[in-house]
């Protein structure tokens, strides 16, 4: 999943090394299509969820709290006071 008003230009390299691989729009969607449900996330726990930050501070803030909600409602997470 990305994030990008332009999903033409969101290729990007995840990892590092041995492990890198290249995201291309081809095989990513906005993070606002899955949120209004224009798109699917994952559909199987095997599946990667790749978050590419673009340096927008609420917009991180955002996609934070939407996985963490998500993974409490899910798997019950515990909660830790920072």
């Amino acid at each position: 999943m990305i994030e990008s008003h332009d999903s033409d230009k969101a290729a990007f390299e995840v990892g590092k090394g041995r492990r890198t691989v290249m995201v291309r729009s081809s095989n990513a969607t906005t993070l606002g299509e899955v949120v209004n449900d224009r798109a699917r996330g994952r559909s199987h726990e095997s599946e990667i969820t790749v978050y590419k930050a673009m340096g927008i501070a609420m917009e991180d803030m955002v996609a934070a709290n939407l996985a963490y909600r998500s993974t409490q409602r899910s798997i019950g997470g515990a909660s830790i006071d920072l």
